[in-house]
């Protein structure tokens, strides 16, 4: 799954909603749901990495924002 390596955050749930809405629908073969359920778990598994990396950086941003100004923020 490259491509998703290469998807915004956003870009990548978009496609992952229209996945979800085609396969809720029953608009396709077994054989296509098949590979859209498998697309969609490397977009789950992509989307869930790329909150973990942000929610690292937004952590390392309050640490230093405490190390500048004194004060203690907690999200």
């Amino acid at each position: 799954m490259s491509e998703e390596k290469k998807m915004r955050y956003e870009d990548a749930l978009k496609r992952l909603e229209e996945i979800v809405d085609t396969l809720e629908e029953n608009r396709v073969p077994l054989e296509e749901a098949i590979r859209l359920f498998d697309e969609g778990l490397g977009l789950v598994q992509y989307c869930e990495g790329q909150i973990e990396a942000f929610d690292e950086k937004l952590n390392a941003v309050l640490k230093e924002h405490k190390i500048k100004d004194g004060e203690d923020h907690e999200l």
